[in-house]
């Protein structure tokens, strides 16, 4: 039997622990500090950046903005990397990507110090992941995925559907826009004999469905539906015992609808037997 997992519960634990963890610093003399690098004016970015630093002043950390303009040339970008890598008062940097064309991304991503990638975008970050030792930090969406399994002490064993509401905000069909984190990210995970059934939805369906092939994920297993709002009703109860919805802030309240979907559907197939 399928089985819900609110982030709401969890969010409120991991704020608590946060916190407390803040504060302990605080009192050691030291203000945890996330250092936000921006180049240009990106409404996407604009809206994340708005999201970071709201969260940062519900947790009581402290939040650092490097503001750079559209045309800043790599050499400037660079030297400022490496001066945040320096700056022992900032111990985490976000750089929002993609970057503009005239810079090299991945000279960029990998100029960063592995200690201080939030994001897990260096080399040396993945190869953490991978290595199962301590570089750096690991993906948010896997993490965030063992916090809920932690919190309420899921084995993992059994199995599992996936349900995919990455959609980015200003994501449109006729654009290529904000595709490339999809190939930046550790989809291999989903790769796995237990896990059944990924449904993926939402305007970049089809770009996660050749992600999920390219990471070897079986095309059987994948489901694309155009809608997120519809996907909860594409998950085959009968092959799953446990349902995951990885969803980001903007697709908040389908993932909130989908869970209502899929609560519904267990309540009815209970009254039925």
């Amino acid at each position: 039997m399928a089985k819900q997992l609110l982030g709401k519960e969890v969010v409120a634990a991991l704020n608590e622990r946060i916190i407390a963890k803040a504060e302990a610093l605080k009192a050691n003399g030291v203000t945890p500090t996330l250092g936000i690098v921006r180049v240009g004016e990106n409404e996407s970015d604009l809206s994340y950046e708005r999201g970071a630093t709201k969260r940062c002043e519900t947790l009581g950390v402290a939040c650092e903005k490097i503001l750079l303009p559209e045309d800043v040339s790599q050499e400037e970008l660079l030297a400022t990397i490496d001066k945040v890598n320096k700056d022992d008062s900032i111990h985490g940097v976000l750089i929002f990507r993609p970057l503009p064309k005239h810079l090299d991304q991945a000279v960029i991503e990998n100029a960063l110090a592995a200690e201080k990638d939030v994001d897990c975008m260096t080399d040396l970050s993945m190869s953490g992941v991978y290595t199962g030792k301590k570089i750096g930090f690991p993906p948010c969406t896997p993490q965030a995925c063992m916090e809920i399994l932690d919190h309420y002490g899921i084995d993992c064993t059994g199995k599992k559907a996936v349900v995919l509401m990455l959609d980015d905000l200003g994501d449109a069909e006729e654009t290529s826009e904000n595709t490339a984190w999809i190939y930046d990210t550790d989809f291999e995970f989903l790769n796995d004999d237990s896990i059944t059934q990924v449904i993926c939805s939402g305007v970049r369906r089809t770009d996660y469905k050749v992600r999920l092939l390219l990471a070897g994920v079986p095309e059987e297993k994948i489901t694309c539906v155009e809608k997120e709002s519809d996907a909860a009703n594409e998950v085959d109860l009968d092959k799953a015992d446990t349902i995951f919805f990885l969803y980001d802030v903007y697709t908040t309240s389908y993932a909130a609808i989908s869970k209502n979907t899929i609560s519904d559907r267990m309540a009815e197939r209970s009254a039925k037997q």
